[in-house]
């Protein structure tokens, strides 16, 4: 079976003119394709382009990429040469434009129903000059839900720290916490009040013996943070 999905990455030339460096110090045009992988742990990638990392997961039968991106390409086919794996569905942590342009190259998008109204929201921002299709199909998570890789599974929570909506999602085999922006660092952004992040900071407490590792959009962390 083909599982390759048929779908043209959209147009980026309007934003030729934006120059972005990564971490190598290359600099390249935002309508130039460009991903970069690094294994973090066993069937487990972190996935750079242009915006924040994405994650991808590995199951026996097929994997699933947490956050899409803003890069310029397909990262689904980067993923799905990757791994040589089936990525026909992704997980969404927020609804940030740096974490969802390219959602629409997945067969499934799961994500929170608080995120489904702004799924793609430019905020402002230079990728208003895109024309990013948002008709692509939408599973609703919630708090306490699993999601099923054969061999893995992710456990769900929602908490939300930086951005209403936000999901998180447990590896227990892996020991690792993939947060979104929830966790990386920039923690208590005045976004909310003083006694709700108490309460978030408790409730990661509550499963703190369950991973090791934090895998944020902005890059990893020791859970001891």
């Amino acid at each position: 079976m083909d599982w390759k999905k048929n779908m043209e990455p959209i147009d980026f030339s309007a934003l030729h003119d934006y120059l972005l460096e990564d971490e190598d110090g290359n600099i390249l045009p935002m309508d130039v394709p460009y991903f970069k992988e690094k294994k973090i742990a066993p069937g487990t990638w972190q996935i750079l382009s242009h915006g924040d990392y994405s994650y991808l997961i590995e199951g026996d039968d097929e994997a699933i990429l947490i956050d899409s991106g803003i890069g310029c390409g397909s990262v689904r086919k980067f993923c799905e040469e990757l791994t040589g794996k089936p990525v026909y569905r992704m997980l969404l942590t927020h609804n940030h434009y740096d974490h969802t342009v390219n959602n629409y190259l997945f067969d499934v998008v799961y994500m929170s129903p608080k995120c489904y109204e702004k799924r793609w929201d430019a905020m402002g921002s230079m990728m208003s000059a895109l024309d990013v299709p948002v008709d692509y199909p939408v599973v609703f998570l919630h708090d306490g839900d699993t999601i099923n890789l054969k061999g893995r599974e992710l456990q769900v929570f929602n908490i939300e720290e930086h951005c209403s909506g936000s999901l998180q999602f447990l590896d227990k085999k892996e020991r690792i916490l993939f947060c979104g922006d929830e966790l990386n660092g920039n923690f208590f952004d005045s976004r909310i009040s003083v006694e709700h992040s108490f309460r978030n900071v408790a409730r990661w407490k509550s499963f703190r013996s369950e991973y090791d590792t934090l895998c944020a959009g902005n890059g990893i962390h020791d859970a001891v943070m």
